[in-house]
């Protein structure tokens, strides 16, 4: 892949189960230049069963490697593409349109419907209809589909709180930085956030390691559920202060801060107390006890 790639998966619940929205985005830098939703999936639990979400984010690899792969071609051949608001790729050479397609990704592979030649300049025709012969025998969009098998985890004590997912693959030259964040969300307003990486992996090898992201991220978000739920117990209320810091509060002051981080053992946890000479028994009490109970959380490590 030549250009940035952005998966955003948001997990929400409802009365029968948890519902699944997905996004995929080609970026250059901060810009997007073509994106692509999924219909929203029905899961009966998460994460405990994620086939479902899998094959989503297996979906939207294969669309951003179709995106991708339309992009490079078309610079290839002096075009410029475009999306509309109806997901239509509108294709033009000089400032004119010469064509339009759509792109599907099915369980049998990519879908492309392809447009005729619709330039009023008939010297352009030769043009798209190489294009569009370059596209449809190109060896990556013939096999596009990549299938990524379940991992089973173990049952969480409660569902997972509603949490929007980020995967990140920024490509430098033929490897890919492959990273994510994990972020609790209340009124599709992010709060706790956990990140980490992969690091630099093969381009060939980009489904799995975005799949292996997402594995890390889903233990990253539960870990940071039980942390808002042992804040809660000890009625201290947490907030994020950085990418990798969370301050706690009691009773509206700041009583603590905790630092955030990706190790081998999984989540790491660096709570640190802010003394105060006028700290109340109530608040060292709140602080001990959160410390404490935080250590139970599993696939997290207090450092």
């Amino acid at each position: 892949m030549f250009y940035d790639a952005h998966f955003i998966m948001d997990v929400t619940n409802c009365s029968r189960g948890i519902w699944l929205d997905g996004t995929m985005q080609i970026m250059d830098g901060e810009d997007i230049l073509l994106s692509d939703r999924l219909a929203p999936v029905y899961l009966s639990e998460f994460p405990d069963d994620r086939c479902s979400a899998n094959e989503a984010l297996a979906s939207m690899v294969g669309m951003a490697k179709i995106y991708d792969r339309i992009l490079t071609l078309a610079e290839e051949h002096g075009l410029h593409v475009d999306m509309d608001e109806y997901s239509t790729l509108v294709v033009s050479s000089g400032g004119a349109t010469i064509g339009t397609m759509m792109a599907a990704m099915r369980r049998s592979g990519v879908e492309l419907g392809i447009d005729p030649f619709t330039g009023e300049d008939a010297s352009k025709r030769p043009i798209w209809y190489h294009f569009v012969d370059d596209l449809t025998y190109d060896p990556v969009i013939e096999h596009s589909r990549t299938p990524i098998e379940a991992t089973p985890r173990r049952r969480p004590a409660k569902p997972l709180s509603p949490t929007r997912f980020h995967i990140y693959t920024s490509p430098l030259g033929e490897m890919t930085f492959v990273s994510g964040e994990a972020a609790l969300t209340e009124d599709s307003i992010e709060t706790l956030q956990w990140e980490t990486n992969i690091g630099v992996v093969r381009m060939e090898n980009i489904a799995g390691k975005v799949q292996e992201m997402f594995d890390r991220l889903v233990v990253g978000a539960l870990v940071m559920d039980g942390l808002a739920s042992v804040a809660a117990a000890c009625s201290i209320t947490l907030a994020m202060a950085g990418d990798c810091l969370i301050v706690a509060y009691f009773n509206g002051e700041i009583i603590g801060q905790i630092a955030v981080g990706a190790g081998r053992g999984g989540v790491e946890l660096a709570p640190g107390r802010l003394d105060s000479p006028d700290r109340s028994d109530a608040v060292k009490e709140a602080w001990s006890w959160f410390c404490g109970r935080i250590r139970e959380i599993p696939d997290s490590r207090v450092v």
